[in-house]
């Protein structure tokens, strides 16, 4: 695997904005305290893509799989 970027970051109004990298998801965004969920839905994805999901399948995956995983940030609900 290649290095790729996985997470972009940027700053507004003093807080941090984290957006994953993928295109399926770039418009996805996370806070600081939830970074790891953004490196999460990068990677998934990245499998989604190669397996012939979209975006949209991605937006009903997501949240379903935070929930199995027990995560209480609001991107689980």
């Amino acid at each position: 695997m290649e290095n790729q970027e996985v997470l972009k970051f940027t700053w507004r109004k003093g807080i941090k904005e984290v957006k994953p990298a993928h295109p399926m998801v770039q418009n996805w965004m996370f806070t600081e305290e939830t970074e790891e969920q953004a490196s999460l839905a990068h990677y998934m994805a990245v499998v989604a893509e190669k397996n012939g999901l979209t975006a949209n399948d991605l937006q009903h995956l997501f949240p379903a799989v935070l929930r199995m995983l027990k995560d209480s940030s609001a991107w689980s609900k």
